[in-house]
């Protein structure tokens, strides 16, 4: 198999982990992992730019990763990431309670479109923290003089899930650690192939 097989390969099997989402992940919340630090997070609607820019930041990513050596590793970590905490969710169905969103501001609104189409069920471990800092980890490898941007993007999409109120900081944390747990692995496999 050439390496561009490869990468097509492996870009089809991130497409197909990232599709797992929507039928893995529904039904009612079970645990909520609040701590008493979340209670002190306010929600700041202006950071829902950062949360809707996850997609077009990994769909980036994923294209241009294609002409370094860094394409199989992120795809890999990607895959590996995704389906263990698409899995990990579909057994612990934990939860976040959204609080009512009163003013009328763009930002605003764009947080209650989110909260009444994105299901408040499954948020641990949060795969934005997972997937942006996975991104961002193998984009700063590739592209090393855009390397500070690059992990301000992955860390601003990584925050705003608090920001936003769509996870707790142990959904936050869980992320970060399947993020670093999948970029070992994925470390792992490509060195012993």
């Amino acid at each position: 198999m050439t390496r561009g097989m490869l990468l097509i390969a492996l870009l089809v099997l991130v497409l197909a982990s990232f599709s797992l989402y929507i039928p893995l992940n529904r039904g009612r919340a079970k645990y909520y992992l609040a701590t008493s630090l979340d209670a002190r997070i306010p929600l700041m609607p202006a950071f829902i730019v950062a949360y809707l820019a996850l997609m077009p930041f990994v769909g980036f990513a994923l294209i241009v990763a294609l002409r370094t050596p860094y394409a199989a590793p992120l795809y890999l970590a990607l895959i590996i990431g995704v389906l263990g905490a698409s899995l990990t969710r579909y057994f612990i169905h934990g939860g976040i309670r959204q609080p009512e969103i009163r003013r009328r501001d763009v930002f605003s609104r764009l947080v209650h479109w989110l909260y009444r189409h994105d299901d408040r069920a499954h948020t641990f471990p949060s795969s934005h923290v997972l997937i942006s800092l996975t991104t961002g980890y193998f984009l700063a490898l590739a592209f090393p003089l855009w390397a500070f941007p690059i992990w301000i993007a992955a860390g601003l999409i990584a925050l705003s899930t608090l920001f936003v109120k769509q996870h707790y900081l142990v959904d936050v944390v869980g992320g970060a650690a399947f993020a670093v747990a999948a970029i070992y692995c994925a470390g792992l496999i490509l060195v012993n192939v």
